[in-house]
C-alpha cells in the first residue's frame, strides 16, 4: 500500500508539470515593463509637460458591469413589454437633451477576458490583459506597470477613492484619501454602494482632490445573485441613476464627470467571457461646461476601447500617458484650437505607443524591427507635416494607432506550440507507462526522490527572476521529466514489451467503456459537443447502465435474481436522470430554460428549504441503514455512538437554522453571530471524520458457545467499505452547507446512485468500474450546478461561515470544495466501489481461506489472501490514471488544433481548464483516501487477525 501511495505522489507531481508546461505554452502572457513615463521625454511646446491640463478636476464614476443598454432609455417601447432592466437609467437621456453641447455618450469595449481585476487593469493602465493574468482576480496584488493613478501621484495630484477594496490592494499607496469597503460577497449588494455614496458628495464639496474615484458594486451583485431579468436589478439601476441625478449639479464649469462600466453581463448576470454582453459597457461624459465644437469631420467613435480612457484622461489633466498604454486619445473632448492642442495630443499618443513596442521589441521577439522602423518613419513624417503646417491627415495618425493595436493584440496571441507539443508527447509518453504496468500486473517502482525532479521542474518552469529561458529552459524541464521517468518505470521497452504480448478478455461492459472513452476522446474537439457534455454523459451513463444489467442478468438465474439486476439498473438510471434537472444554463445553450432551484419566488424557495431539509436528513438516514444492512452497526461504540446518536442530528439541525435565517434575512442573529453555525459544523465535520480514522473497525464478533462452534461476525463483508461510509456520511453536513440547500437534493440522488453503482458493479471489470465512476464524476459536477465556463463559478460559497476575508486562502479552499466537491464526493467512494462483491448477507461465519470452495466472503478476502488488496487497488489505480491523462491529451490536443478557433477562449479553454483541474484534483484526493485507507488497514488486519485463520 505504501508503494501505491508513492506511486501515486508521482503520478500527481508529474501530471502537474505537464499540465503546467502545457499552460505555460497555451495560456497567452505578456511582459511587464515597469518603466513610468515622465514630462521631461515628450514636452510640448509652451507646456512643462505632454500638454497643458484642459480639465482642473475628473470625477470617475465606475458602475460595475454597468452595461451599454443599461443606459438607453427609449420612450416608444410599452410599459406592458418592457424588460425589468429597461429604461431604469433616463439621467443619460436627460442630460443629453438638457446639455447636448456637454455631454457625449459611447459604446465602453473591454477586452476580454471581462474579470474585474483584469478590466481595472486594463482602464488603468491602457495595457491589454492576458488569460493568464485571470488569476489575479481572486488574489489582486499590486499592480506594478505605470498607470494613470501612479502619474497623477507622481505629479502632485490628489486622489480620492471609495469603493471596491481591490483598488487597495493594487494602487493603495497612491491615494490622497481612501474610503474602501468589501467587495467579495456577491450577495451583499448595499455595503459597498451605499459606503460610496455617504462619501462622494461631501468628498466633492471640499477643494482637496483633484481626481476622485467612486466604484459602485451593487449592480453586478444583482446580476451575480438574481439575473438580469431579477427586479432587483431593476432597483439597483434605479438607485444609481438618482444618485448620479444627484451629483450632476455639485459639477462645477472646471470638473469632467466620467460615468462608465468595466465590463457588462450575461443574461444570467455573470462576465468574465467574450460575448457581446460581457465586453460592451458605456461610457457617458459630462463637462461643466461645453464640449469643444470641430469645425472638420471627426473619426466615428461611436464606440472606444477601454484602454483609450488612459490616454484622454491624462491628457486631460496635463500629466503624461502611462508608458504601456496602447490606447488612443477620444478626440471628440478635445479642442483644436488654439495651437492645434488636438493634433498634437495625438502626436505625442502615437510616439508613446511607438516607443513603448520599442522597447517592447528589446525584450522579446513579438515585433520585427522593420515594422517598427516602419512606424517610427510614419511618426516623424505626421510630426513634420505638422510643425511645418503641411497637410497633416488626423485619419492617418488615427489609423497608425489603429493597426499598432492590432498588431499588439495578434502579437500578444502567439502561442508557443513548442512547449504545448512537447507537453503533449509527455503526456502520451506517460499514458504508455501506465498502460505498460498494468498490462504487466506491476505497480510503479517510486523512490522518494523521484517525487523530487518534477517539483524542481516546475519551479524552474515558472521562476519569472530564473536565468533559464528560451531554449534552455524546454531542455531543463524535459530532462529532469525524463530523470522523473527513469525513476518510476524500469525500462519503456520493457514496457511496450508486456503492453504488446499481454492477453486481454473484453467483456460488452468494457467495450462499451472503450467506445465511450472514444467518443469522449472526439467530443473535446468539437465545440457541439461541449455545449451538450452535460446531457451527453448522463446517455453515457446510460448506455452503461444497460449493458452491465445485460450482463448481470445473464449470468444469474431466476427470475427474482433477474429481476433484482433490472431494478438496480432502474434506480442508478433514474437517480442520475432526476439530478439532470438540476443543471445550470450557460450563455450559448439558447435551449436551456431556467431551473427552478434557480428561482426566487418564496413560495418555490420555501419549498426547496423544506426539501433541502429533508434531503439532508434521508441521505445520513440512508447511509446509517446501508451500514446497518452490512452488519457495521451490530454494536455502538462509544465514538459511534456519539457521531451517530449526536453529531449527526445536531449538524442537522445547524445547518437547518442556519438556511432558514439566511433565507429570510432574519435578525434574530447578527451576520456575525450567524456565522459560528457553519464553523461549528466544520468542526463537528472534523471532530467525526478524526473518530472515524482513529477506530475505523466496524465489525462485531459474536463468541461461540462452545468450542466445537466458530465465532460469527458481523460487518465482516463489508470492513474495508464501511468506514469510507462513515467518512463520507461525515462530509456530508459540510457538503450541503457549500451547495445550499437549493441544491440539496442532488446529494441524496448522488448517494442512491453510488449505493446503487456499488451493487450494479459488482460483477464488473475494473475498467467498467473506473469509466462510471468518472462519468458520474463528471455528472454531479453538471448536477451541483457548474458548467465549463468561468461564469458558473460559485462565489457565494467563500461566505458560507464568513462575513469576510483577510486573505485568500480560506475563501480559495471553500470555493475550491464547491466546485470540485464531485471528486471528493466519488474519490471517497472510489474504494467502496472497488472491494465491492456479490456477498449479500450481513454476517459472515469463520471459513477456512485455504478452501477452494469457501466462496466469496466479501472484504474480508483482501485481509486473508495475500496482495490480494494490492492487486485490485493497482488493477483500479492504474486503468484510472492512463483515463485521466487520455482526457488531458484530448483536451491539449483540441487547443492546439482550435488555438484561433472563434470561441477558443469561451468554449475550448474553459473545457481543458476544467479537466486538468478535475484531474489533477481526482489524483490528489485519490492519494489522501489511499493514506486513509492504510490508516485502515494498519488497525483492521491486528484487530481481526485472531478470529481468520489461513
Amino acid at each position: 500500500m505504501s508503494k501505491m501511495i508513492a506511486s501515486l505522489l508521482w503520478i500527481f507531481w508529474t501530471s502537474i508539470v505537464i499540465n503546467m508546461l502545457f499552460l505555460k505554452g497555451y495560456l497567452l502572457s505578456r511582459i511587464e515593463i515597469d518603466k513610468i513615463s515622465t514630462c521631461s521625454q515628450f514636452i510640448m511646446p509652451n507646456s512643462s509637460c505632454w500638454s497643458e491640463p484642459l480639465v482642473k478636476k475628473a470625477v470617475l464614476i465606475l458602475v460595475d458591469a454597468l452595461r451599454h443598454d443599461f443606459t438607453i432609455y427609449n420612450s416608444s417601447i410599452s410599459p406592458d413589454i418592457l424588460k425589468t432592466w429597461q429604461n431604469k437609467m433616463p439621467i443619460f437621456s436627460e442630460l443629453r437633451s438638457k446639455y447636448p453641447e456637454n455631454v457625449k455618450h459611447f459604446k465602453f469595449i473591454a477586452d476580454p477576458p471581462s474579470a474585474t481585476f483584469l478590466r481595472l487593469k486594463g482602464l488603468t493602465t491602457g495595457g491589454l490583459p492576458t488569460f493568464i493574468d485571470l488569476g489575479s482576480n481572486f488574489g489582486a496584488s499590486e499592480i506594478t506597470e505605470d498607470s494613470w493613478v501612479k502619474q497623477l501621484a507622481l505629479n502632485n495630484k490628489k486622489l480620492i477613492f471609495m469603493g471596491d477594496d481591490t483598488w487597495m490592494g493594487i494602487y493603495g499607496k497612491y491615494f490622497h484619501k481612501a474610503y474602501p469597503f468589501p467587495s467579495f460577497d456577491v450577495w451583499d449588494l448595499h455595503t459597498v454602494d451605499n459606503g460610496v455614496w455617504e462619501n462622494l458628495i461631501p468628498s466633492i464639496k471640499t477643494n482637496d482632490w483633484d481626481v476622485i474615484v467612486a466604484h459602485f458594486l451593487g449592480v453586478d451583485h444583482a446580476g451575480h445573485r438574481y439575473d438580469v431579468n431579477n427586479p432587483e436589478l431593476g432597483r439597483k439601476l434605479v438607485q444609481v441613476n438618482n444618485w448620479i441625478e444627484e451629483v450632476i449639479p455639485h459639477i462645477d464649469e472646471e470638473t469632467m464627470v466620467f460615468i462608465f462600466g468595466d465590463h457588462g453581463m450575461t443574461t444570467s448576470g455573470d462576465h468574465g467571457g467574450e460575448t457581446y454582453d460581457e465586453v460592451t459597457s458605456s461610457l457617458f461624459v459630462y463637462s461643466g461646461s461645453p464640449l469643444p465644437a470641430h469645425h472638420f469631420p471627426l473619426p466615428d467613435v461611436s464606440s472606444v476601447f477601454q484602454t483609450d480612457l488612459v490616454p484622454t484622461l491624462t491628457l486631460l489633466l496635463g500629466v503624461p500617458i502611462p508608458y504601456s498604454s496602447i490606447g488612443q486619445l477620444i478626440p471628440a473632448l478635445f479642442p483644436v484650437a488654439p495651437g492645434n492642442v488636438l493634433l498634437k495630443n495625438y502626436m505625442a499618443n502615437l510616439k508613446q505607443v511607438i516607443r513603448y513596442i520599442e522597447a517592447y521589441a528589446l525584450l522579446t521577439n513579438d515585433f520585427d524591427v522593420a515594422e517598427i522602423n516602419n512606424y517610427k518613419v510614419k511618426a516623424k513624417d505626421l510630426e513634420k507635416k505638422l510643425l511645418d503646417n503641411d497637410d497633416f491627415s488626423l485619419e492617418e495618425v488615427v489609423g497608425l494607432l489603429s493597426e499598432i493595436r492590432k498588431l499588439c493584440v495578434e502579437r500578444w496571441a502567439r502561442f508557443d506550440l513548442t512547449t504545448m507539443m512537447i507537453a503533449i508527447m509527455l503526456s502520451l509518453l506517460l499514458m504508455i507507462i501506465f498502460l505498460g504496468c498494468l498490462a504487466k500486473k506491476g505497480v510503479l517502482e517510486v523512490t522518494w526522490y523521484g517525487i523530487i525532479p518534477p517539483v524542481i521542474a516546475l519551479f524552474i518552469a515558472y521562476d519569472t527572476s530564473s536565468p533559464w529561458n528560451g531554449i534552455s529552459n524546454f531542455v531543463t524541464v524535459a530532462a529532469t521529466i525524463a530523470l522523473s521517468y527513469s525513476y518510476a518505470s524500469s525500462s519503456l521497452r520493457k514496457a511496450y514489451h508486456h503492453l504488446s504480448t499481454a492477453t486481454f478478455r473484453v467483456t460488452p461492459s468494457q467495450t462499451m467503456s472503450l467506445i465511450v472513452l472514444f467518443f469522449i476522446a472526439c467530443g473535446f474537439t468539437t465545440n457541439s459537443y461541449i455545449l451538450v457534455e452535460d446531457y451527453a454523459t448522463l446517455f453515457f451513463i446510460g448506455s452503461i447502465v444497460v449493458v452491465v444489467t445485460l450482463e448481470n442478468c445473464c449470468r444469474v438465474t431466476g427470475r427474482t435474481a433477474k429481476g433484482k439486476e433490472i431494478a438496480l439498473g432502474v434506480v442508478v438510471s433514474a437517480a442520475a436522470r432526476l439530478s439532470a434537472s438540476y443543471y445550470g444554463c450557460r450563455e450559448e445553450q439558447f435551449w436551456c430554460d431556467k431551473p427552478i432551484w434557480m428561482s426566487e419566488d418564496k413560495n418555490v424557495v420555501n419549498r426547496l428549504y423544506f426539501g433541502g431539509v429533508v434531503s439532508l436528513a434521508t441521505t445520513l438516514v440512508l447511509l446509517y441503514w446501508a451500514q446497518k444492512r452490512r452488519g457495521s452497526m451490530a454494536i455502538m461504540t462509544p465514538n459511534r455512538r456519539l457521531q451517530y446518536y449526536y453529531i449527526q442530528p445536531l449538524v442537522c439541525f445547524l445547518i437547518a437554522v442556519y438556511w432558514a435565517l439566511s433565507a429570510t434575512n432574519s435578525t434574530v442573529l447578527t451576520d456575525t453571530q450567524l456565522c459560528w453555525l457553519p464553523r461549528t459544523v466544520y468542526v463537528l465535520t472534523f471532530i467525526s471524520m478524526a473518530l472515524t480514522l482513529r477506530n475505523p473497525v466496524m465489525v462485531y464478533v459474536v463468541a461461540p458457545p462452545d468450542k466445537t462452534s466458530l465465532p460469527v461476525m458481523f460487518g465482516g463483508e463489508s470492513c474495508i467499505s464501511s468506514p469510507f461510509l462513515a467518512l463520507y456520511g461525515c462530509l456530508v453536513p459540510s457538503l450541503t452547507l457549500l451547495l445550499g440547500f437549493k441544491l440539496c437534493p442532488v446529494l441524496l440522488l448522488c448517494t442512491v446512485e453510488l449505493l446503487g453503482c456499488c451493487h450494479l458493479l459488482r460483477r464488473s471489470p475494473p475498467l467498467t468500474r473506473v469509466v462510471m465512476l468518472h462519468l458520474v464524476t463528471l455528472q454531479l459536477f453538471y448536477a451541483t450546478g457548474h458548467q465549463a465556463a468561468i461564469q458558473s463559478f460559485d462565489w457565494n460559497a467563500a461566505f458560507v461561515g464568513f462575513t469576510s476575508h483577510s486573505h485568500n486562502v480560506v475563501p480559495g479552499i471553500l470555493i475550491a470544495l464547491r466546485t470540485l466537491m464531485t471528486v471528493v464526493i466519488t474519490t471517497v467512494w472510489f474504494p467502496v466501489v472497488m472491494v465491492a462483491s456479490r456477498v449479500t448477507s450481513n454476517r459472515v461465519s469463520q471459513v477456512d481461506m485455504t478452501d477452494s470452495d469457501r466462496g466469496d466472503t466479501g472484504d474480508l478476502r483482501f485481509l486473508v489472501t495475500p496482495h490480494a488488496l494490492s492487486d485490485v487497488t493497482r488493477d483500479h489505480t492504474l486503468t484510472l490514471a492512463p483515463l485521466l491523462v487520455w482526457k488531458c491529451v484530448w483536451a491539449f490536443i483540441s487547443c492546439y488544433l482550435h488555438r484561433r478557433h472563434l470561441m477558443v477562449w469561451n468554449i475550448f479553454t474553459p473545457r481543458a481548464v476544467l479537466e486538468l483541474a478535475l484531474s489533477s484534483s481526482y489524483l490528489l484526493f485519490l492519494t489522501l483516501v489511499h493514506v486513509a485507507l492504510h490508516r485502515i488497514l494498519t488497525v483492521l488486519r491486528p484487530a481481526l487477525k485472531t478470529y481468520l485463520t489461513d
